[in-house]
């Protein structure tokens, strides 16, 4: 039986890594830079959730699909900068695959009060946050529980934790397979989505 289960995990494993290959072939195809193009009236912006080195992050809506909207600080004036701004849009679209944050691409919303426009890069929501903040949770808990509380549960546990890395792994060999280097590996840029799945976050630098 455990034989039979195995076997049928990995046809399923190797039919996503080839519908992820194509989608990858597709999206890389330079022809279709207006594949990630978001359309400014189909994003809205919502509340601030966070504040990273590149700028400020929101939760909001692509249609009717929530999603995370990353605003990138620059000059927009700048052709150079406007150059780097759609190719990290590109790069965090070009990948679609299980372990890896999907990413919708990049939208410019005009605003008049600030004077130029405001440049967004556009994700998948991760509902869970990061393997950072997982793992300062667990840190927390473990010393609720040493302080007696014995109520308290570790969000995860050490199968959890290898499940998590295995992801990860996987995330990360399909985007090396294909020519390309994270260059930023680590806990805050690993997000987790429903399903407690992990995510590898932040290709906008891979190169």
């Amino acid at each position: 039986a455990f034989t039979l289960y195995r076997r049928r995990r990995d046809i399923q494993f190797a039919l996503v890594e080839k519908e992820a290959e194509r989608q990858f072939k597709e999206l890389s195809n330079p022809l279709n830079g207006d594949a990630f193009r978001v359309e400014p009236h189909q994003l809205t912006v919502g509340a601030r959730i966070g504040q990273g080195g590149g700028g400020t992050i929101y939760k909001g809506m692509l249609g009717s699909t929530p999603v995370a909207i990353k605003e990138i600080i620059a000059n927009m004036m700048n052709p150079a900068d406007v150059r780097e701004f759609e190719n990290e849009g590109r790069m965090i679209a070009i990948f679609r695959h299980p372990n890896i944050l999907t990413g919708f691409g990049w939208c410019v919303k005009d605003d008049p009060d600030l004077g130029q426009p405001r440049r967004y890069l556009v994700t998948e929501l991760a509902k869970h946050g990061s393997l950072r903040d997982a793992v300062q949770s667990a840190v927390n808990a473990k010393q609720t529980i040493t302080q007696g509380d014995k109520f308290a549960k570790l969000p995860f546990d050490s199968v959890q934790a290898v499940r998590w890395a295995l992801q990860i792994a996987t995330g990360l060999r399909f985007v090396h397979d294909r020519g390309y280097m994270h260059r930023d590996v680590k806990a805050g840029n690993i997000l987790v989505v429903d399903g407690f799945v992990a995510k590898v976050a932040d290709l906008g630098s891979a190169r």
